[in-house]
């Protein structure tokens, strides 16, 4: 009996975590893994990049693109890699943006003054990665290359900006 009772015991926590392990991988789908060059400039800033990741079975789920910073007086100081849910017209979330409360330069922004002295100098360095643990992916950015340049009222800004984008699964 007791023998019985045991192996219904086992029975069902197999089967509970076998919910669980299903339900966790319906929580985020699986990407198809992206690998991709974004290129940025002042000059071609009327034909924005962008590139979507789409999941193994082909439904778009994310859009990357790039977000133009400016200052009151227009000048732009730089701008931002941003990862927006592809199924909705902008939402106006970047979901590369840390949880909670918090401010100042994270590693998907690209503002000219942090690169004054260098891509390897700069806040977050060549290589960038940020794990987004509620979606099941990571993002891995490299800067290939920036160029700035003095604004016409003493502030320095973006010209352009190179980067190599992969984003993956968290869990390969």
């Amino acid at each position: 009996m007791a023998f019985a009772k045991s192996k219904r015991h086992a029975i069902a926590s197999v089967l509970a975590l076998s919910l669980v392990a299903i339900s966790l991988s319906a929580a985020h789908p699986r990407i198809a893994p992206l690998r991709v060059t974004a290129a940025f400039s002042r000059d071609s800033s009327a034909q924005p990049w962008s590139a979507f990741i789409h999941s193994t079975d082909g439904k778009t789920l994310y859009k990357l693109f790039f977000y133009e910073e400016r200052d009151v007086r227009g000048t732009l100081l730089g701008v931002d890699l941003v990862l927006d849910d592809g199924r909705y017209s902008r939402s106006n979330l970047n979901l590369l943006s840390p949880k909670g409360n918090w401010h100042g330069l994270e590693p998907y922004d690209f503002v000219a003054s942090d690169f004054l002295h260098g891509i390897d100098k700069s806040g977050f360095g060549r290589h960038r990665t940020i794990k987004l643990e509620g979606k099941g992916i990571v993002v891995r950015i490299d800067v290939l290359d920036v160029k700035v340049s003095p604004a016409p009222r003493g502030d320095i800004q973006i010209d352009s900006v190179m980067l190599s984008v992969s984003a993956d699964n968290l869990n390969p």
